[in-house]
């Protein structure tokens, strides 16, 4: 009897087993910069969202001592405005700080400050 060529099934489940090996090894390394580049994606959504927040402060409304909150889309953003005392000074000036939360909320992607 005559042997034909080419790969008997142990050889090519010996492969796959081999394949896997590698792919689980390397895994890790392939996916981090992914999601490395979704984490900085999301960190510069939310400084375009702070600062499109801030920029309506002195254009839209005029600035008002206070707390506001909301959601925009995936993001949580949480503004506080304070009034700051300048000495020898009677103009009203206010402290502005928007602070924007992933979905998760518990750090600030993004904050910014400003004295309007």
């Amino acid at each position: 009897m005559k042997r034909l060529a080419g790969f008997s099934l142990m050889e090519v489940l010996v492969a796959f087993v081999i394949l896997a090996g590698a792919v689980a090894i390397f895994w890790p390394a392939m996916v981090q910069p992914v999601r490395t580049t979704a984490a900085q994606v999301d960190r510069a959504l939310a400084e375009d969202l702070a600062r499109s927040r801030l920029a309506r402060y002195g254009t839209v409304h005029p600035p008002a001592t206070g707390q506001a909150s909301g959601r925009d889309g995936r993001f949580v953003w949480r503004e506080q405005v304070t009034q700051v005392i300048l000495p020898g000074s009677t103009e009203r000036v206010f402290r502005v700080q928007i602070d924007i939360f992933g979905p998760q909320g518990r750090t600030p992607l993004a904050r910014l400050e400003s004295i309007r």
